[in-house]
């Protein structure tokens, strides 16, 4: 978690930093928040996107990837 605070101004490379160098869930909402204006919408144009290159029976229900039982992937959609 970076400990971002509502409404901090902080750059796009700061919160991809944030997100792969100390698993920061706060950046990914953040970063799904900036591109899409939420993070619901978020998810569903990464789901959009996911299925049109051909990955099936994958669904995310969250940017930064925590658990959550309604996540669906399928390890041969990413290797295959």
């Amino acid at each position: 978690m970076m400990g971002l605070a509502k409404g901090e101004v902080i750059s796009f490379e700061a919160l991809i930093h944030g997100l792969l160098l100390i698993s920061g869930n706060d950046a990914a909402n953040a970063i799904g928040e900036t591109v899409s204006g939420s993070v619901p919408r978020f998810m569903e144009e990464l789901n959009d996107y996911v299925g049109r290159i051909g990955c099936k029976n994958t669904h995310f229900t969250n940017p930064h990837g925590y658990h959550h039982p309604n996540h669906t992937r399928l390890l041969m959609t990413f290797v295959g």
